[in-house]
C-alpha cells in the first residue's frame, strides 16, 4: 500500500487530553453532515455511529507519539484511520471535516481522507487527540487528532459508495435518516440526541431535518486549517488512486 507521510519530526511523550461527550457528538455530526451531502447521492450510505472502543484504540495508538501504525497487532485489524496535525497554539474547529469535503485542495488526486470519511459501509468512528512534544525542546508541542474507522474498505481503488437515490439500497430492517441507512429505533437512545423522524420514512427517501454543527472541541485545541498527515487502510495489495 502506498501511504503519504508528511511527518518529519521525531515525536516523544504525549500530553493526554480526553474527549468529552460534546466533542464526540461534534465529531459524529460532522461526519453525518459530510456523508449526507455527498454528490452524487449515495444509495447505500450507512449512518455513522460513535465507538468508544475505537476512541480508546486511537488514544492508545497516539500515546507513544511515534505514529507508526501497528499492523498485525491485536485490535488493529480491519481499521482505517485519519491523522491530522495542528499547530502549537492555534485552535482547530471540527468543521475541518466538512472543509475536507468542500475544499477541493484536499481532494485533487487520491482523496483518501475524504473517501475514508464517506466510505458507505464504514459505520463506526472513534477519535482521540493528544499533544506530542517535538524534538528536544520540552515546550515545543503539536496537536494531533486521530480518527479510527470500521469496517475498513479497499479505499485506494474502489469508489466510496454506490451512486443512486438516497437509501434505495439499504440493508434489510433499516430506514432512511438524513439520506443514510439507519436503525431508527436505536436513535431514540442515541447519546448524541439524534432525533429520528416521527414516522418511519418510506423508501421514497424521506429524511429528517438536518441540524448542522461547527462546534469547537471543548476538551482541546487544534488548528482550523489542519494539515493532513496520513490515512491508511488495511489493504492486501499496493494501490494508487487518481480520482
Amino acid at each position: 500500500m502506498q501511504i503519504s507521510h508528511f511527518l518529519l519530526a521525531v515525536m516523544f511523550s504525549a500530553l493526554v487530553q480526553a474527549l468529552v461527550q460534546e466533542d464526540r457528538c461534534t465529531i459524529l455530526e460532522q461526519h453525518t453532515k459530510l456523508r449526507e451531502d455527498v454528490n452524487p447521492e449515495a444509495k447505500n450510505m450507512l449512518l455513522m455511529n460513535y465507538s468508544l472502543e475505537l476512541e480508546k484504540l486511537a488514544d492508545d495508538w497516539l500515546a507513544n507519539c511515534t505514529f507508526q501504525f501497528p499492523y498485525g497487532k491485536p485490535g488493529f485489524h480491519d481499521i482505517g484511520y485519519v491523522l491530522l496535525l495542528g499547530s502549537q497554539d492555534q485552535p482547530v474547529k471540527l468543521d475541518m471535516f466538512t472543509k475536507i469535503g468542500s475544499d477541493r485542495q484536499f481532494c485533487k488526486q487520491e482523496c483518501l481522507v475524504y473517501k475514508q470519511m464517506v466510505w458507505a459501509t464504514a459505520n463506526q468512528v472513534g477519535c482521540a487527540h493528544r499533544q506530542c512534544k517535538t524534538g528536544s525542546n520540552p515546550s515545543a508541542l503539536q496537536y494531533y487528532l486521530a480518527c479510527f474507522y470500521q469496517p475498513v474498505g479497499l479505499i485506494g481503488e474502489e469508489k466510496p459508495y454506490e451512486t443512486g437515490s438516497s437509501c434505495t439500497d439499504c440493508p434489510n430492517g433499516m430506514d432512511c435518516f438524513r439520506k443514510q441507512c439507519a436503525n431508527l429505533s436505536s436513535l431514540s437512545s442515541d447519546s448524541c440526541s439524534r432525533t429520528p423522524p416521527k414516522q418511519t420514512p418510506s423508501p421514497a427517501y424521506k429524511t429528517a431535518k438536518t441540524t448542522s454543527s461547527s462546534k469547537r472541541l471543548a476538551a482541546g485545541n487544534f488548528l482550523t486549517d489542519a494539515v493532513l498527515i496520513s490515512i491508511v487502510a488495511a489493504f492486501l495489495s499496493t494501490v494508487t488512486t487518481h480520482i
